[in-house]
């Protein structure tokens, strides 16, 4: 590896890098005592070359990577909330528009289950299908003020419930007999929290 790196060298062939090193010097030294200056005509070096892009980018890909399908994954949940809020309008608009619906048309009994067992399954579902699609479980779409709420202290994340009034039954049954410095993340799995968020009722922020 080293004698190719010092072939290139001699050929004058630079990694990205390096010359990415080199215009860096070249702005500084161009635009002595101005930071804005500098960092302008620094973009303008790399700008429009892909291979200096992606070196540049490079150290902050996993950052910008995780971000991105933080973001989404709130996203998905979100949607996945305000269809469950549209379909539970539409059953109450159905019940106060019909009859008793304890009993059929024939007479016998319907089925037992309750609209909120319903609600609780549907919000099972939900949790479950983002995490198959993500790999990400509501540890990490849950998000306090932009945090995962894995990586929340126990006590901290009680504290922000009441202080807010967000999603406290949630939190309270994510939290429950977990030391208050302990974080989340290091008691609770995805499936557990996948359970408790089907057993809470969750309010929008």
């Amino acid at each position: 590896m080293t004698q190719l790196k010092e072939a290139l060298e001699t050929a004058g062939i630079r990694s990205p890098v390096e010359r990415l090193k080199e215009i860096a010097v070249i702005a500084l030294c161009d635009n002595a005592g101005s930071w804005d200056g500098a960092r302008d005509a620094l973009a303008r070096g790399y700008r429009g070359d892909p291979a200096l892009v992606s070196a540049l980018m490079e150290p902050y890909r996993a950052m910008a990577e995780d971000k991105l399908l933080r973001e989404t994954a709130r996203e998905l949940r979100e949607a996945d909330l305000a269809r469950e809020a549209r379909s539970r309008q539409d059953r109450d608009g159905a019940k106060e528009g019909g009859h008793d619906c304890t009993e059929d048309h024939e007479g016998h009994a319907a089925p037992s289950s309750s609209a909120e067992a319903r609600r609780a399954e549907a919000r099972r579902k939900g949790a479950e299908t983002m995490a198959g699609k993500l790999g990400l479980s509501m540890l990490d779409t849950f998000m306090p003020e932009g945090i995962p709420i894995r990586n929340w202290q126990a006590g901290e994340a009680r504290a922000w419930a009441r202080r807010t009034g967000r999603n406290v039954r949630f939190v309270e049954l994510l939290t429950a007999n977990i030391p208050p410095l302990d974080t989340i993340g290091k008691w609770i799995t995805p499936a557990m929290a996948a359970d408790f968020w089907a057993r809470s009722a969750p309010v929008e922020a």
